[in-house]
């Protein structure tokens, strides 16, 4: 997954009615997680381990669901662990700030689009899993396909466990229905993305006080970018760095200098002057709270994947049904291998505890779905064998199970058919991956030109990404500061990895 998604504490009850709807929150089916013995596990002093991962929004009952997840590991491999979630616009700032001061974490989560995950394994944040993995977590080296292991591999090496997932993409807009329906929107008109213009423009004449398309602060350009014909390498956020989706050259470019984005910026300046974009967008970190409170509409996406209807809609707008409009056909991009990936810190206390936590997350059900819905009866409740209804207001529902774990082992939400898993399964293996799927870029080398570049990225695209600012005026800036900020010299840099790459293969 790419950064398809932008995205506290109070009291529990008693111990006693917490385990009984701890124990209910199994899906019916056998755990695969193996079970130590009550002697062995006796034998491991109790630790407690510390995890850190983002999430869309505070969790108000974030408490009783660590508690329930303690409930499931302790009598396994006798460790607690400590869920310290992060909100994702902080979580790269802050997660770097954590790697800096050399803290002991035990885990980390990390991606190719947030904490980079290959920048942080080469400034040593990382322990390497090889000698963990068929020790501590068998069942888990084995359960998941080698592609995956392979794209986690840095110099030869694991340093994390990647989150098996639909790894296809598949760019576009998401519409509710109430409003395409009455409108008859003509998803099969659809071609690019500024083809939608019409649709806005009749819902902004007969809506007001509704925002027909709604940014958070990142625009859309970075998500919509393969409908253009360009993909981008994921070193930064926004990436500057990226290619024409044809050329078997893999000659890079800085994607800010195309014309591809003059004419998005062009076509988004229009659209939020004539109010079609919320006019907040330069400023909010994420475009939920809007869709969901119905001052919003369109939003989009690059993860339009078979069965994510379900997750978007109960996630973003409140369970109200919605269409995709998808802009291109699916596609492996980059490493999504490593789009979601925990990871042992390097400083570990525990480290073999840490990798027996792994496995059990990516191999025991309960475990994985109780971190991703919460508590059966309180959170959520069962409406079929391995369907669940997420409960309204129910105080935790982060609705990113991509970050926990394996997905395959989750619940099914309402509405989702029972085959979707099985349909994603062969999605991946039916996807044409992209001319750079596999290649790593390791940032060393010219770290303080990406610090530099981000910097000026952070500066000038909320502005230009959603139209708030003329490009006319602001774009020549934005393209002089990326020069004195070293782009052209990460670009040779890059250039010089991708050409190094290509004659391996």
């Amino acid at each position: 997954m790419r950064k398809s998604i932008r995205f506290g504490k109070i009291g529990f009850g008693a111990l006693v009615a917490l385990t009984v709807a701890a124990s209910a929150c199994t899906n019916g089916n056998d755990n695969t997680a193996p079970s130590a013995s009550n002697s062995a596990v006796s034998e491991l002093q109790p630790v407690e381990l510390t995890w850190y991962y983002p999430q869309p929004n505070a969790q108000p009952d974030l408490e009783a669901v660590e508690e329930a997840v303690n409930q499931i590991i302790r009598p396994k491999i006798n460790a607690t662990i400590k869920l310290k979630p992060i909100d994702f616009g902080e979580y790269d700032q802050r997660m770097n700030t954590v790697a800096a001061s050399g803290e002991a974490f035990d885990i980390a989560w990390t991606a190719n689009w947030l904490f980079d995950y290959v920048g942080n394994v080469n400034k040593g944040v990382f322990l390497p899993l090889d000698d963990l993995l068929p020790r501590y977590a068998p069942e888990l080296q084995t359960a998941l396909p080698d592609f995956m292991w392979e794209q986690v591999k840095v110099g030869g090496k694991i340093y994390g466990v990647p989150n098996y997932q639909s790894v296809t993409g598949r760019e576009g807009y998401i519409v509710p229905k109430e409003y395409a329906d009455p409108y008859e929107l003509d998803i099969s008109s659809i071609k690019k993305f500024e083809d939608i213009e019409p649709f806005l423009a009749q819902i902004k004449q007969n809506n007001p006080g509704v925002s027909p398309l709604v940014m958070d602060r990142n625009g859309m350009f970075g998500y919509l970018v393969h409908s253009q014909g360009i993909g981008t390498l994921p070193i930064t956020s926004n990436p500057p760095i990226g290619m024409y989706d044809n050329d078997v050259s893999l000659k890079l470019l800085n994607v800010y200098a195309s014309p591809e984005y003059a004419h998005y910026l062009d076509v988004v300046r229009a659209w939020y002057l004539k109010g079609y974009i919320n006019k907040d967008a330069p400023t909010i970190k994420a475009v939920d709270e809007l869709a969901k409170s119905g001052k919003g509409v369109v939003t989009f996406s690059l993860s339009l994947n078979p069965g994510s209807e379900t997750i978007l809609s109960n996630g973003r707008y409140g369970g109200k049904p919605i269409l995709y409009v998808p802009l291109t056909d699916f596609l492996i991009d980059s490493n999504p291998g490593i789009s979601t990936v925990n990871a042992i810190g390097a400083n570990s206390k525990n480290p073999e505890r840490a990798m027996m936590f792994l496995n059990m997350v990516n191999s025991d059900k309960e475990l994985f779905n109780t971190l991703a819905y919460g508590v059966e009866g309180k959170h959520y409740s069962k409406v079929g064998e391995n369907t669940i209804k997420i409960n309204d207001k129910c105080g935790y529902n982060p609705h990113s199970s991509f970050v926990y774990g394996n997905t395959f082992n989750g619940f099914l939400l309402e509405g989702q058919s029972p085959d979707i898993y099985e349909v994603q399964k062969k999605t991946n293996e039916q996807t044409k991956p992209t001319l750079v799927a596999g290649f790593k870029f390791d940032a060393s080398p010219v770290a303080t030109e990406i610090a530099n570049v981000q910097s000026v990225l952070d500066e000038y695209l909320p502005g230009l990404n959603t139209g708030a600012v003329d490009p006319a005026k602001k774009l020549p800036d934005f393209l002089d500061r990326l020069q004195k900020a070293g782009i052209d010299k990460f670009l040779q840099e890059a250039q010089k990895q991708i050409d190094a790459w290509k004659m391996a293969k």
